[in-house]
C-alpha cells in the first residue's frame, strides 16, 4: 500500500519497515503477481476439492462436455508438465473454459488416450492437497491437482514427468 496508494519510493519503504530496499522490491513484485494471478485468498474446503475432483474425473471419463464445462471457471488455465518425455502432454498453458474442456474431451486427460490398460485413477493427498493420481500398477504416471475459486475449478495442474513422480 505504501508504494501503490501513497507513492512512497522503495528506499522510504525500506527505512519505515527496517528492511532492505531489495527485499521491499521483491515483496511488492510478489504481492502484485499474486493479485494479478487471481489466486483465491483461502483454499477450498477438502469436501469441495473432493467433490470437484470426483466430478471432473467422472465428466472426463464419460466424455460429458456439458458437465465438464459446468465445473470450470470461465478463465480456467491448465498447465501440464510432461518434461518432454510424455507424448500428448500440453506444451503450453491452455486458457479458457472451452479450450480446456475441449483438450480434456479430445485427449481424455493428459495422455491422449494412451494410458496403459492396467491404469487406474485414485483420489489421494499429494503435497498437502487432494489430487487425482493415475497409476499403472503401483507406479504413478500422472498427478492432477486443481485450484478452486467461487465453487469452480480455476486452475488445473498435471504432472506426468516420470522424474517428478518417483516418490508418489
Amino acid at each position: 500500500m505504501l508504494r501503490e496508494v501513497f507513492d512512497f519510493e522503495y528506499a522510504e519503504i525500506a527505512t519505515i519497515l527496517g528492511k532492505s530496499e531489495i527485499a521491499c522490491r521483491q515483496w511488492f513484485s510478489k504481492a502484485k503477481k499474486h493479485l494479478t494471478d487471481h489466486r483465491p485468498r483461502f483454499p477450498a474446503s477438502p469436501d469441495l476439492q473432493k467433490q470437484l475432483l470426483t466430478s471432473f474425473l467422472q465428466a472426463v471419463h464419460a466424455g460429458d462436455m456439458s458437465a465438464l464445462i459446468h465445473l470450470l471457471a470461465e478463465e480456467v488455465t491448465f498447465w501440464s508438465d510432461g518434461g518432454g518425455k510424455v507424448p500428448g502432454t500440453a506444451t503450453q498453458p491452455i486458457t479458457g473454459r472451452d479450450a480446456v474442456a475441449r483438450y480434456f474431451m479430445e485427449h481424455r486427460g493428459v495422455f491422449r488416450g494412451n494410458l496403459p490398460a492396467t491404469s487406474h485413477t485414485e483420489l489421494m493427498g499429494v503435497n498437502g492437497q487432494l489430487a487425482l493420481v493415475t497409476r499403472s500398477g503401483s507406479r504413478a504416471i500422472a498427478v492432477l491437482t486443481i485450484e478452486v475459486e467461487a465453487g469452480h475449478i480455476r486452475a488445473i495442474r498435471a504432472v506426468a514427468n516420470p522424474e517428478k513422480l518417483t516418490h508418489v
